[in-house]
């Protein structure tokens, strides 16, 4: 919106004594026509003088930003902006600004830091039991078809005897002479955990290459996707078995899956044992999710407390800061006991 010129003739025969304004404050009005159109359409403006108090100079200001009545004038445009009147008062309202985001921010931020700590340690919890969930039950079916697998061999293992006695009679002479042991093999071990997906095919390799083939490696893949506790990242990962005999494949086995960053979990091979572990877990996984849940609301709330307050601060630090920029348009009497300040104003407001 444009502006009335500056270069204005001052008749001391047309100038009026406005009334005193709130505050102590004298207005002198400048009776001027203002050609159409300008900052209010078809709205003569005049050029006002005002002489405000020095202590009530604020609550003017902010009197007048409040109804919006006038523009001031910069009567210190060849002053420095950090050589006026207001530059102390200024600094301090960025000082208070960043004193009172610190000192209200402190209690906040302290509430926040827990929450969040309590919220991460909930989520690292809830994955933990999730996917001890998923081994339970998919290593219950590989016991199961192990088992079955097992029964198979020993019932074919009992029909070739029926069928030959004279060959398994060798066989279990030869085997007593050169001392190998006729009962099954008691030292296998297996260890279970997850892996991401995309790593898998090179654990994998890894494994086989380290243990030169041999270990059984069984992979599943677990149907939901999880959350990473720190990035909040959703994640596919797989479960892996890894059967093995003799310790000496067990450490290189570890090895490796620290190398891969995998997440290896206790597993009973007992059926009954898995079971009762798994109805602990679900039980577990019902409880971290009503707390979670809850966690999140107080975090809702805090957070919804501070963006209320925040806006608020602002708000408040902003307007003193205006407040002062104005007061530092102003000229300053010869006895500096108050302040001479200039604006246009449309004529229907000077009676205000």
């Amino acid at each position: 919106m444009g502006k009335p010129s500056d270069d204005v003739e001052r008749d001391g025969s047309d100038d009026e004594q406005g009334p005193k304004g709130q505050g102590g404050a004298n207005v002198v009005v400048i009776k001027q026509q203002v050609p159409e159109p300008q900052w209010l359409r078809s709205e003569p403006m005049s050029l006002c003088q005002l002489f405000i108090q020095s202590e009530s100079a604020y609550a003017c200001v902010d009197l007048f930003g409040g109804v919006g009545m006038c523009e001031f004038r910069d009567l210190n445009q060849e002053v420095n902006s950090f050589q006026r009147k207001f530059v102390n008062e200024l600094r301090r309202c960025d000082e208070m600004e960043r004193q009172l985001s610190l000192a209200q921010f402190q209690k906040i931020e302290t509430d926040l830091i827990g929450v969040i700590n309590t919220s991460a340690d909930l989520k690292r919890n809830y994955l933990e039991f999730t996917e001890l969930r998923n081994i339970l039950k998919k290593t219950g079916q590989f016991f199961e078809e192990a088992q079955e697998a097992d029964s198979t061999t020993r019932k074919e293992i009992r029909r070739v005897s029926v069928v030959d006695p004279r060959l398994m009679r060798r066989f279990s002479s030869v085997n007593q002479e050169i001392n190998i042991p006729l009962d099954p093999v008691t030292d296998i071990n297996f260890i279970a955990g997850t892996i991401l997906r995309q790593k898998f095919h090179s654990f994998e390799q890894m494994l086989w290459r380290v243990c030169r083939g041999n270990i059984f490696l069984r992979q599943v893949d677990i149907d939901e996707r999880l959350e990473d506790p720190k990035t909040g990242e959703m994640q596919a990962k797989c479960i892996f078995i890894i059967v093995f005999q003799g310790d000496q494949l067990k450490n290189k086995c570890k090895k490796i899956c620290e190398g891969y960053h995998t997440t290896l979990y206790p597993c009973p091979e007992m059926p009954g044992e898995r079971a009762e572990m798994l109805r602990g877990v679900n039980n577990r996984l019902e409880e971290l999710q009503i707390v979670m849940k809850g966690t999140e609301d107080h975090r809702t709330r805090i957070l919804v407390a501070v963006a209320k307050n925040l806006l608020e601060w602002k708000v408040m630090i902003r307007k003193m800061k205006s407040i002062y920029e104005t007061m530092n348009m102003f000229n300053i009497d010869v006895t500096s006991k108050c302040l001479v300040a200039e604006c246009w104003c449309p004529d229907i407001f000077i009676p205000k």
